[in-house]
């Protein structure tokens, strides 16, 4: 599915290569069109990423600092000790840049509304953003037009990492576990 077909989504960021010293292969130019107070937004939020413009991840997230934190350890995917998506997220789009394609990041933001939250002792009205049912929403509507996921879409597709990927995550790990103070 090409994102032009998308009409919800906004373009967040353009991902380039990274050719420093740092082990990093990847970095972000954000669109400097959209204010700095929506990449930070904490809303929920659905990413899309794309190659040519075809989409090759969806994905979600709520975490703190907006867009620019939810790609905050997938641009930091070769330090420390990434999950395979994140290492392999990182991996597959160096492999797009080095093909010479151009990867897109997209946004769909959650609309906060206000609902009644259990806490440990009441329940209160507070706003939320339901970021994981628009998540599910987005990928049912690309697999019913597409009947299939996303190809970076491991998970929701029922399949494995490629083995390279795994292997290379595996090994990036046991070398932060060597070098960990904790192991010494």
């Amino acid at each position: 599915m090409n994102i032009s077909s998308v009409k919800t989504a906004i373009k967040v960021a353009d991902v380039v290569k990274r050719n420093d010293e740092s082990n990093n292969k990847i970095k972000m130019n954000w669109n400097e069109e959209v204010p700095n107070e929506v990449l930070k937004d904490e809303s929920g939020r659905v990413y899309i990423i794309t190659s040519n413009g075809i989409i090759k991840k969806i994905g979600g997230s709520q975490c703190k600092n907006g867009i620019r934190g939810t790609w905050s350890p997938y641009c930091g995917g070769m330090n420390g000790s990434p999950s395979v998506r994140t290492y392999g997220i990182h991996i597959l789009i160096r492999e797009e840049l080095d093909k010479g394609n151009e990867i897109e990041v997209y946004m769909i933001q959650s609309p906060k509304a206000l609902a009644e939250v259990s806490g440990l002792f009441n329940n209160s009205e507070i706003e939320v953003s339901a970021f994981k049912e628009m998540e599910s929403k987005c990928l049912m509507e690309y697999y019913n037009l597409e009947k299939k996921y996303p190809d970076w879409n491991f998970q929701e597709s029922n399949n494995p990492w490629p083995m390279y990927i795994q292997e290379g995550c595996n090994l990036l790990n046991s070398k932060t576990t060597k070098k960990s103070k904790r192991n010494k």
